[in-house]
Order: structure tokens, then C-alpha cells, then sequence
């Protein structure tokens, strides 16, 4: 019953994490014609998709590379000062408290 209730925070992260990739790939896709947007910007845009993506797979069906790709996108998100702090903060405690690590892979 523990697992279900540690990794709860942690798979609703990784669905999330899932459906923002998705959504991203879906609009990198509509503006690829646009000739506003510099090529740069459009491959930049396509590989933080695709990391989300990556990081939300690997999350969901628990696999250790999705565990590394999630704490490394959580230290990322440290930056996002105040709330993407407090975020970050909580989800590794989260994982720290309850060593969730042994549940991925």
C-alpha cells in the first residue's frame, strides 16, 4: 500500500510531464511552416518535447533511465523561481523519503 501511495505524486507528475510533450510536439508540428519562427527555435522546441515525453514514459512505466531523465528535468526546474522551487523541492523529498529509486527499474 505504500507504493501505490509514494508513487502516486510521482506518476501524475510523469502523466503530466506526458500530455505537455505531446501538446508540444502537436504545436512545434502547426507552426513548422511558420517563417516567423527561426529554424533554432522550431528544434529547440521539438527536443524539450520530446524530453518531456521521454521523462513522462519512463516515469509511467518505471524505468530507471526515466527515473534519471525525471530528477535531472526536477533540478532543471529548481530554476523556476517560486514555484517551480517549491515543486522541484517537494518531489524529491518525495522521492527521498519514501526511496522510490528502488521501485524504477
Amino acid at each position: 500500500m505504500l507504493r501505490n501511495n509514494a508513487l502516486r505524486p510521482i506518476k501524475i507528475f510523469g502523466s503530466v510531464l506526458l500530455a505537455v510533450g505531446i501538446i508540444g510536439i502537436f504545436f512545434d508540428f502547426i507552426y513548422l511552416n511558420d517563417p516567423q519562427l527561426s529554424k533554432g527555435f522550431k528544434i529547440f522546441g521539438i527536443i524539450v518535447s520530446m524530453w518531456h515525453i521521454l521523462a513522462g514514459m519512463g516515469v509511467i512505466f518505471q524505468r530507471a533511465w526515466g527515473f534519471y531523465i525525471f530528477k535531472s528535468y526536477l533540478y532543471v526546474l529548481f530554476l523556476g523561481f517560486p514555484i517551480g522551487t517549491y515543486i522541484a523541492s517537494k518531489m524529491l523529498n518525495q522521492i527521498k523519503s519514501n526511496e522510490l529509486k528502488k521501485y524504477f527499474g
